[in-house]
């Protein structure tokens, strides 16, 4: 999977689908931390389960989420921000390519 830089002024982190009951909660989320989307769930207590899933910034602007469940208010605000990001990345690919050829 290709990463991508993403500048620190648009890392950001999204959550919803939170629940609590007595002694524990969970939520969904989504965050561009690590050059990438990553979707995850979180449960407290931390045994009782949760995950995470990675996915290009290329494949989320290509084929949306890989995961079910996200808001369109954070998928719309995620295009948003990732698609010049990702634009960017491309310009900057080609100057790199060019100074090999």
């Amino acid at each position: 999977m290709k990463k991508i830089k993403i500048p620190d002024s648009v890392r950001k982190e999204w959550t919803w689908n939170g629940a609590s009951w007595e002694g524990g909660y969970r939520y969904d989320g989504v965050h561009l931390f690590e050059g990438c989307l990553v979707w995850y769930t979180e449960y407290y207590p931390g045994w009782s389960g949760g995950g995470t899933c990675q996915q290009s910034v290329e494949d989320f602007l290509t084929n949306g989420p890989s995961v079910g469940g996200a808001p369109e208010d954070v998928l719309e605000e995620l295009r948003a921000i990732l698609k010049p990001v990702y634009e960017k990345s491309l310009k900057g690919s080609s100057k790199n390519l060019k100074q090999f050829l």
